[in-house]
């Protein structure tokens, strides 16, 4: 299996950790390799987690600004979610973190940051 993230535990002086998975999600045909590897790494992640980057997946139609979306493949990525509670730490001052750039562009928001309930 190809590998799309890399997570760090980090100590804190009181003893207390945590952890941060970094990711750059697949842009085709390896999404669900992928959702099963960040599965993987939340069973080798106890307590608090954040996780951030291009994640390459959206799971809300509001995250891109057409309706030409994978609706199977944002329910999956929402099953995901759900399934090891996250929660998503909002995006401030922008809408869409990623364009195509043309005349009439095709605006998606693929980076996001998500953090364990804990």
């Amino acid at each position: 299996m190809d590998t799309y993230s890399a997570s760090v535990k980090f100590v804190l002086e009181d003893g207390n950790e945590w952890w941060f998975t970094g990711v750059y999600g697949p842009n085709l045909d390896a999404e669900l390799h992928f959702l099963q590897e960040l599965r993987d790494i939340r069973a080798g992640c106890p307590g608090p987690w954040l996780i951030g980057g291009d994640f390459n997946l959206i799971y809300r139609s509001a995250d891109k600004n057409n309706p030409n979306v994978d609706r199977a493949m944002m329910g999956r990525f929402r099953r995901l979610i759900n399934e090891l509670e996250l929660k998503e730490l909002e995006l401030l001052g922008r809408r869409f973190t990623w364009s195509n750039e043309r005349d009439s562009p095709t605006l998606v928001r693929l980076d996001r940051v998500l953090c364990s309930s804990s």
